[in-house]
């Protein structure tokens, strides 16, 4: 299965929650697991979206990392 993996600071700055919402909308989602990464000024939100695999998907990053 496909996955996609995505890093929002836990300080808000960026568009990585807007740009989450739209990868999240796009459907056919199979699972999505998270975990707050605590690191001082530098936490985060580490996201796993899995997609099911099989014909008829379309071509999805791998790896995406957000700021």
């Amino acid at each position: 299965m496909p996955f996609e993996f995505i890093q929002i600071p836990a300080n808000g700055q960026g568009n990585a929650k807007e740009e989450l919402n739209q990868l999240l909308l796009r459907g056919r989602i199979a699972s999505v697991r998270k975990e707050f990464v605590s690191h001082g000024e530098h936490s985060f939100w580490a996201f796993c979206v899995e997609y099911p695999s099989g014909p008829g998907l379309q071509d999805l990053r791998h790896h995406h990392m957000l700021e």
